[in-house]
């Protein structure tokens, strides 16, 4: 029996119109099983380009603890089911929903009170189980290719590697497809079999260019430098019947499905080096209420609509007497990429010397046929090891200056740093706007709101949305990094943080990270497999 969404949407539409905030038990296949409202307390967030995290804790006799624990007729004595059953989280508002996986469970005793805490994880960390095929096209046993090479703009090539590796556990035939993102070619998608899915409508078309190749690299891990340096946020949301369908020129959606896709961050401080990059273009005005401050970065004034318009908060909407704001200047404007030669050399010179010493033993055993198995199996073998000898003996390096901020720095500035990569080579395009990206100066910053005071979380801002924070009259603009939602009597505390997060640890040890940046220590000799 299918389930009834309808009447689920409309008790849950209901409380939302009363204030209040859901939460629900999901099963393995997306279904909501039962509410977990009541829980004494807890906490829920999201992080940028990072899975968040839920922690709640409810009362041992609360309805949901035995759906929690499997108990029931059919699972009792069986700790297996226990073990392996998935469960989702669904938190909801008016504003936003995020989703978790229930992860852990802890059955508590506190002062002869029994409680149990769920902790989950956000759906981000569906990316750390992501491996990227050499070859999505072809089974395991024929993966014939080194590596997926993908060039082209940060935002489709990362798209494209999702893409292509979810086509090829729901729906292989898709490959085949010239253009990937055509309506044409998603016609011949079925959406019921996609339970998770690359949305095909594209926000921009200029982001950074991009070069990456992946050899079952985790897709997380192999991300993440690139939505960093190309100022890009990757998102998954969990699509649920009766929402608004998200690209219906492409599909249809019909069963739950959790939607992959990548956007520009709303704040990219950008690589070049510009001193203006941290203020550029923001003009601070009043909103449509007039007793809220905004900033636009378009030329026009805030007319209540204008969709640019930024956050601002400052020391007055702040909760406790602690702000820490934390400035980090830049430290290079030279990189050097290199030390490895490219991958195409490397193969040239195995292949030429294989060749000249085949060639030769080829000759000896002409000349001497008696020797001729012997010559040959020689000429292979010296061949194969003067190859392996000669590899990545051509070092190329290239340099990538950021004039604006060399000029910033003076002529007493750092004289650059160097980073391992292939040289002369498409990608090291991309490993050096990278570096050039991680050696920029940043802005970060902490601190605690109440839930609507003045923004309310989902309606006027979301993680990864450009934001700024007021301190000594100046305006420090940034993005929310991550939010975590704390739920107590009084009411909801919402802890923002803003900039990178690296910055928000100790002084030293913040310090310490920008000393390891200048080492040039490295695999000069990392041979690259042909």
């Amino acid at each position: 029996m299918a389930f009834d969404w309808t009447s689920w949407r409309s008790a849950r539409d209901a409380e939302h119109a009363a204030g209040q905030r859901t939460v629900w038990l999901f099963d393995n296949q997306m279904v909501p099983v039962c509410s977990l409202s009541g829980f004494l307390e807890g906490s829920y967030g999201d992080a940028c380009n990072a899975a968040g995290a839920l922690n709640i804790k409810l009362p041992g006799n609360h309805p949901a603890v035995p759906e929690i624990l499997m108990i029931d007729q059919a699972t009792t004595g069986n700790p297996k089911a226990l073990l392996d059953q998935w469960f989702w989280i669904v938190v909801e508002t008016p504003s936003y929903r995020v989703t978790y996986r229930l992860a852990e469970i802890e059955l508590l005793q506190e002062d002869g009170a029994d409680s149990v805490a769920v902790l989950g994880e956000g759906l981000w960390e569906h990316l750390h189980h992501m491996p990227l095929w050499a070859s999505p096209s072809l089974p395991l046993a024929a993966q014939l290719k080194y590596a997926d090479v993908q060039a082209g703009d940060s935002l489709r090539v990362l798209k494209s590697y999702l893409h292509r590796n979810l086509a090829r556990e729901f729906q292989p035939l898709m490959l085949a497809a010239w253009d990937l993102w055509s309506p044409l070619t998603w016609s011949g998608i079925n959406p019921s079999s996609w339970p998770l899915m690359v949305s095909p409508i594209h926000e921009s078309t200029t982001t950074e260019w991009t070069v990456l190749d992946s050899r079952f690299n985790s897709a997380g891990e192999m991300f993440s430098a690139t939505l960093d340096a190309a100022g890009l946020l990757l998102t998954i949301e969990l699509w649920l019947p009766g929402d608004e369908q998200p690209f219906p020129s492409h599909a249809t959606l019909s069963t739950p499905t959790m939607i992959l896709d990548i956007k520009p961050r709303a704040f990219d401080t950008s690589s070049t080096g510009r001193i203006g990059d941290v203020i550029r273009g923001i003009r601070a005005t009043i909103t449509g209420d007039q007793t809220t401050k905004a900033l636009v970065l378009d030329d026009s004034w805030f007319t209540g609509q204008n969709p640019n318009a930024w956050c601002v908060w400052s020391a007055d909407h702040m909760k406790g007497i602690t702000h820490r704001l934390v400035v980090k200047k830049s430290t290079d404007s030279r990189v050097i990429v290199g030390g490895r030669s490219p991958q195409i050399v490397n193969s040239l010179i195995a292949a030429a010397s294989s060749a000249m010493w085949q060639g030769i033993g080829a000759g000896i055993g002409a000349a001497f046929p008696p020797l001729a198995p012997f010559a040959a199996a020689a000429g292979a073998f010296i061949g194969h090891m003067q190859g392996e000898l000669l590899k990545d003996k051509l070092f190329a390096w290239i340099q990538y200056p950021a004039y604006a901020r060399g000029q910033a720095h003076g002529p007493y500035r750092y004289r650059g740093i160097v980073k391992p990569g292939d040289g002369f080579s498409l990608s090291s395009l991309q490993q050096g706007f990278t570096a050039l990206q991680e050696t920029q100066g940043s802005v970060s910053t902490e601190f605690t709101v109440g839930d609507g005071q003045p923004y309310v979380l989902g309606r006027d801002f979301r993680t990864g949305d450009q934001a700024a924070v007021i301190s000594l009259g100046i305006i420090f603009a940034t993005y929310v990094e991550s939010w975590t939602v704390t739920v107590h009597r009084g009411g909801d505390d919402v802890a923002l943080g803003m900039g990178d997060p690296r910055l928000r640890e100790s002084p030293s040890r913040s310090l310490d990270r920008s000393l390891k940046a200048t080492a040039d220590a490295f695999d000069r000799f990392k041979t690259a497999i042909p």
